[in-house]
C-alpha cells in the first residue's frame, strides 16, 4: 500500500475484521465499509504531520487507512468488512446498540523520538440500524467531530458508503422485533454548586425500573457549562400533557459517552410494556451525580457537596397512541421523597437508641434539605426522544375505517330508482320526449339565427346534417330506446307470451301506434300556447327549510317543527347534512331512535359526513354499544383528523364508556395540539364540544366536558353558561338553577347580549313580562347574539299577546328584512291586521302563504281579511283551508264566526 497522499492519487487499502467471538455454526453476515473521498486533511502541526483513521465495530477494529497527507481532498479506496451475528436475541441486542466508528489520529516523527508521537484529532460515527433492517447501502458524507483542544482550519469530511451483501437480518426476525431508539435530547439547568466543586464527578441518568420493560441507564455523564456570551438556548416542545410549556435549555448541559440506547422489543415484550404504560401512564426517572474519590480512603469523598439524586415521573401514554413510532418527552426533576416509617420502625429505632452506650447528646434541629432539592431549586429538566421501529398500538388504515362503517351501515345507492310502475314508465317516456323536442327546437332557432338568409328547409336540412355527423342523433336514439324498454315492461305485461313471428309483428305495430300517440300529445301539451304556466309556485331552499323547522322548535312548537324536518328530508332525501339536522332535532326531543334512524340515513347517503359519524358514535356510546360508537369516532377522526371538536368528542365518548382507557388522554392530547385561539365564552375545546352536546341535546356528555374543564381551568362563564343551557333543556327544571347561573354571568360580564338572551330563555313562555324586559335588553346591547333570529320572534309573539300592535309590526318587520320566513311574514299579518292595515296584513299573509301553504293560521287570518273586505266566496275558501290543516286555535275560530255572521254567512255551512 502506498503512503502517497499526492494529486490525483488513489490510496487502496482492504482488510477484514473478524468477529472472534462467532458461535460455531452460526450463519454469517457481513457489513462492508468503504470510504472513496476524504476532504479538507489537516493536522495541527505545520510540517511533517500525517493523519490516519482507523474503523471499529461491534469491539473489533480493522487495519488503518494509509497515511493521509495535509490537502484539499484525497481521493483513496479504503475498504474493511467486518462480520455479524444476529443469530440470538442477545446478538440483535448487541447489533443494534454497535455503530461503525471512524477514529482519526495525527502522526509525526519528531527529532531525538524513537517513536512517532500520535494525537486524537476526532471521530464520527455511522447508524448501522437500517442495514439491520433491511436497507443495502447507507452512505453519505460524514463530518469529523473534534476532540477537545483541538482545532483545524477546516472541518474534516469523509464520503463513507456502509452496505450489507446480504440481508444482515431475516425477514422473521424484522418483522417479529420492535426496536425502541431512546435519545437524550437534553439534561440541562443544572444547579451551580454541583458545576463549581473542588473534584471532578459524573452523573447518570436511568429511565424506567430495573425489573421492568423499560429499563435504560446513561452513565458517566460530565457536565459541561457553556459561557453565557456563547449561550444558544433551546426551547423543547414535548409531546407528554403533564409539561404544558416548553422546555428551554441554559448554558448548562450533561455529555454522555453514549446518548442513545435501544431495546429490542419481541411480541411478549411489546406487550408487557404496553400494560405497563396502561397501568402506570408514566415511569421513573433517576438523575444522580457522584463526586469522584480521592483515593487515599475509599470511605472519604473529596467534596464540598454530597451525592445527589433527583427523581421525575415521566409521562408514556403518547407511546401508545395508535400509529405513533416517534416521541419527544420531558420532564423535570424534583427532590427524593421521605420515606414514610410506620409507628413499630419509631418504636425499634427508639429502643436501639436506648441501648447506646454512648452519653446523651443536646437535640440538633435537622435542617439539611431532602436529597435531590438542588435539582428542583434549579429547576433541572432531561428530554428524551423515543423512536419504534413500528408504532406499539398499529393504526387501522382508512381503508380499513372505510370498511368498518360499510360494514356498521351500508352505503347507499343516491341514483335514480328504476321506474317500476306503468305510470312512471310513461310519465318517463314523455319527459324525454319533451326534452328531446325543446332541444332540437332550441338547434332549430340558434341555425336560423347564424344565418339568418337561409330558408325554413334549409334550415331544417343544415340541423338534421348536423344531427346525423355529431353523433347526437345516436344519443337521442339511445336516451329513447331505454325509455321505451321500460314502459314495454312495465306496461305490456304480455310481452314475453310472444313466440309467433305474426304476433310479434302485431304486437310492433301497435307498439307504434301507442308510442306515436303519446309522443304528438306530448309535443302538443308541451308547445301549447295555453299550456298552464308553473309561475308563482315557490321552490324554497333546503337552508330555508331548516331554518323555518329551528324558528318552530324555537316557539316551542315541536309538531310544526317535525312537520317541517320531515318535508325537508322528504325533498331533500340525498342530502347527509339534511338528515343529521333532523337527527339533531330528534336528540334534542328525546327521541334519539328516530335520531339514530336518520344518522344512519345520513352515513349511508356520504360515509365521510364526519358530523353524523360522530353524532351515531356518542349516541351508540351512550346507549351501552362502546366499541360500536368508539369505532364510528375513530373514522369521524380520520376523516377530520384536524379538527378539535371531532377528536374531544371521541375523548368524551372513551372517557365515558371506560374511564381508565389511556386512549382518552391521548384523544384530548391532540385536540389541545389542533385547538385555535377563539373568541367568545367557548375558549377550550372541552367548553366547544360541551356547545355542540348541549346543541346536540347529549346533556350527560356536555356535563362531562363541562367537569373536564372546570378541573383544569376552574369555573368561567363558559362554564356556567352550559350549565344554564342544559338546566333550561332538562323538562323537569323549573330553571332556577339557570337563572342563578346566568346572574353570576352577568355579574362578571353585564353587557353581554348572549347571556341576557338566555336569561330571556329561562322566563319564557311562563313569565312573559320578565322574558319581554331581558329580550329588549339583550337587542338593546352592542353586537349580535346567537341567538338573535328567536329572541325576536319571542319578543314579537310577547307583543302580539300583550296587545302591543305597533311594537310587534316594528320588531317582525325587521325580522323579515334580516332573515324572512313564514312565521316572520305571519307575525308582521297578523300585527298589521290589529292595526287595521289590511292591505298590508294581506300582503304580508300572502308571503308567509307562498312560504308555508300549509299554516292554518295563516289561511284563519286571510279568512278574516276577506271577511272584513267584503270577499264571502274568498273568505269561505280560506276558512276551508284553515280547518283543513287543523285549525287548533279556538279564540281565531270564534272571531272567524262571528265576522261571518255579521256578513251574513252562515258558519255551519263552512265548518
Amino acid at each position: 500500500m502506498s503512503g502517497n497522499g499526492g494529486d490525483g492519487d488513489v490510496l487502496s487499502t482492504s482488510m477484514n475484521a473478524t468477529h472472534s467471538t462467532t458461535p460455531e455454526g452460526a450463519f454469517m453476515r457481513v457489513l462492508q465499509v468503504n470510504v472513496s473521498r476524504v476532504c479538507n486533511v489537516a493536522t495541527t502541526r505545520e510540517e511533517g504531520a500525517w493523519v490516519t483513521f482507523t474503523v471499529d465495530f461491534d469491539g473489533n477494529t480493522a487495519q488503518s487507512s494509509e497515511a493521509l497527507q495535509p490537502a484539499g481532498e484525497v481521493p483513496l479506496n479504503y475498504e474493511c468488512t467486518f462480520d455479524v451475528v444476529t443469530e440470538t436475541a442477545t446478538d440483535v441486542e448487541r447489533m443494534v446498540n454497535s455503530t461503525i466508528n471512524f477514529t482519526v489520529t495525527e502522526h509525526i516523527k519528531e527529532k531525538k523520538k524513537k517513536h512517532e508521537t500520535t494525537t486524537r484529532l476526532g471521530a464520527f460515527s455511522v447508524d448501522a440500524l437500517p442495514l439491520l433492517l433491511g436497507k443495502d447501502v447507507v452512505q453519505g458524507t460524514y463530518q469529523l467531530n473534534l476532540a477537545p483542544n483541538i482545532s483545524l482550519p477546516e472541518t474534516m469530511s469523509f464520503d463513507v458508503a456502509v452496505s450489507a451483501p446480504r440481508p444482515l437480518m431475516s425477514e422473521h426476525q424484522i418483522n417479529e422485533i420492535n426496536i425502541l431508539t431512546c435519545t437524550v435530547q437534553s439534561v440541562s439547568k443544572l444547579p451551580q454548586q454541583l458545576l463549581h466543586t473542588t473534584t471532578a464527578s459524573t452523573f447518570s441518568l436511568r429511565v424506567g425500573e430495573v425489573d421492568g420493560p423499560l429499563n435504560i441507564e446513561f452513565a458517566d455523564g460530565q457536565a459541561v457549562a457553556v459561557p453565557e456570551e456563547n449561550e444558544d438556548s433551546v426551547a423543547f416542545e414535548v409531546d407528554n400533557t403533564d409539561v404544558s410549556a416548553p422546555l428551554t435549555t441554559d448554558n448548562t448541559h450533561i455529555n454522555f459517552p453514549s446518548q442513545r440506547h435501544r431495546i429490542c422489543l419481541d411480541h411478549e415484550q411489546q406487550q408487557r410494556m404496553i400494560e405497563y404504560i396502561s397501568r402506570n401512564r408514566s415511569c421513573p426517572v433517576s438523575f444522580s451525580r457522584a463526586a469522584a474519590t480521592t483515593g487515599k480512603s475509599k470511605s472519604k469523598v473529596d467534596d464540598d457537596v454530597p451525592t445527589q439524586r433527583g427523581v421525575a415521573d415521566l409521562q408514556l401514554t403518547h407511546l401508545l397512541y395508535p400509529g405513533v413510532i416517534t416521541a419527544t418527552l420531558g420532564t423535570k426533576f424534583t427532590a427524593v421523597p421521605e420515606p414514610q416509617l410506620d409507628e413499630s420502625t419509631l418504636l425499634l429505632d427508639d429502643a436501639k437508641k436506648s441501648k447506646s452506650k454512648k452519653a446523651p447528646t443536646p437535640a440538633v434541629t435537622d435542617t439539611a434539605p431532602p436529597e435531590g432539592q438542588v435539582f428542583e431549586d434549579a429547576g433541572t429538566f432531561v428530554v428524551l426522544s423515543f423512536e419504534f421501529t413500528r408504532p406499539l398500538i398499529r393504526q387501522r388504515s382508512p381503508s380499513a375505517i372505510a370498511a368498518r362503517v360499510s360494514s356498521l351501515i351500508p352505503p347507499r345507492d343516491v341514483r335514480p330508482s328504476p321506474l317500476v310502475t306503468a305510470q312512471q314508465a310513461l310519465d318517463g317516456y314523455k319527459s324525454r320526449v319533451a326534452a328531446i323536442a325543446n332541444d332540437l327546437v332550441s338547434q332549430l332557432r340558434a341555425a336560423q339565427q347564424a344565418d339568418s338568409t337561409l330558408s325554413q328547409a334549409d334550415v331544417k336540412q343544415r340541423v338534421l346534417y348536423d344531427l346525423n355527423t355529431n353523433g347526437k342523433y345516436e344519443a337521442f336514439k339511445e336516451q329513447l330506446k331505454q325509455t321505451v324498454m321500460t314502459l314495454v315492461r312495465e306496461k305490456f305485461a304480455t310481452v314475453n307470451e310472444l313466440h309467433s313471428a305474426q304476433g310479434r309483428q302485431e304486437f310492433l305495430s301497435k307498439l307504434y301506434v301507442y308510442l306515436t300517440t303519446q309522443m304528438h300529445a306530448t309535443l302538443n301539451r308541451e308547445f301549447s300556447f295555453n299550456r298552464p304556466s308553473s309561475a308563482g309556485a315557490v321552490d324554497v331552499p333546503m337552508e330555508h327549510v331548516m331554518q323555518f323547522a329551528r324558528e318552530s322548535e324555537g316557539l316551542l312548537n315541536l309538531d310544526k317543527a317535525q312537520a317541517l324536518w320531515d318535508e325537508c328530508t322528504q325533498r331533500f332525501s340525498n342530502d347527509a347534512q339534511c338528515w343529521f339536522e333532523y337527527a339533531a332535532f330528534s336528540t334534542r326531543v328525546g327521541d334519539t331512535s328516530k335520531a339514530e334512524e336518520c344518522l344512519r340515513r345520513a352515513v349511508s347517503i356520504d360515509q365521510r359526513h364526519a358530523q353524523s359519524l360522530a353524532l351515531l358514535g356518542l349516541i351508540a356510546v351512550l346507549d351501552g354499544r362502546a366499541h360500536e360508537g368508539l369505532d364510528l369516532l375513530e373514522a369521524a377522526t380520520s376523516i377530520d383528523d384536524s379538527s378539535e371538536l371531532m377528536w374531544t368528542l371521541r375523548y368524551l365518548a372513551v372517557q365515558h364508556a371506560n374511564p381508565d382507557d389511556v386512549a382518552a388522554d391521548l384523544h384530548l392530547d391532540t385536540a389541545m395540539k389542533n385547538s385555535m385561539p377563539r373568541a367568545g365564552h367557548y375558549t377550550s375545546c372541552l367548553l366547544l364540544a360541551a356547545d355542540f352536546l348541549a346543541s346536540m341535546g347529549l346533556p350527560v356528555l356536555a356535563q362531562s366536558a363541562v367537569a373536564g374543564h372546570i378541573a383544569m381551568d376552574g369555573v368561567c362563564i363558559g362554564t356556567r353558561l352550559i350549565e344554564a343551557r342544559l338546566d333550561i333543556m332538562d323538562p323537569m327544571s323549573d330553571s332556577s338553577k339557570a337563572q342563578q347561573l346566568l346572574d353570576a354571568c352577568l355579574s362578571d360580564q353585564f353587557d353581554d347580549a348572549d347571556l341576557w338572551a338566555w336569561l330571556g330563555h329561562t322566563q319564557y313562555p311562563h313569565h312573559p313580562d320578565t322574558a319581554r324586559s331581558h329580550y329588549e335588553h339583550a337587542l338593546a346591547l352592542e353586537g349580535t347574539t346567537g341567538e338573535e333570529d328567536i329572541v325576536r320572534l319571542r319578543l314579537g309573539r310577547i307583543y302580539l299577546a300583550e296587545d302591543d300592535f305597533a311594537l310587534a309590526k316594528d320588531m317582525y318587520l325587521r325580522t323579515c328584512n334580516q332573515r324572512p320566513s313564514s312565521l316572520a311574514w305571519l307575525g308582521l299579518g297578523v300585527a298589521c291586521y290589529r292595526l287595521g292595515q289590511l292591505e298590508d296584513a294581506e300582503d304580508a299573509l300572502a308571503e308567509a302563504n307562498m312560504y308555508d301553504p300549509r299554516n292554518p293560521t295563516v289561511w284563519a287570518y286571510l279568512c278574516l281579511i276577506c271577511l272584513r273586505t267584503g270577499r264571502g266566496l274568498e273568505a269561505e275558501q280560506c276558512f276551508k283551508f284553515a280547518t283543513k290543516h287543523n285549525l287548533t286555535d279556538t279564540s281565531l275560530k270564534q272571531e272567524i264566526e262571528l265576522e261571518m255572521q255579521e256578513l251574513g254567512v252562515e258558519p255551519a255551512l263552512v265548518a
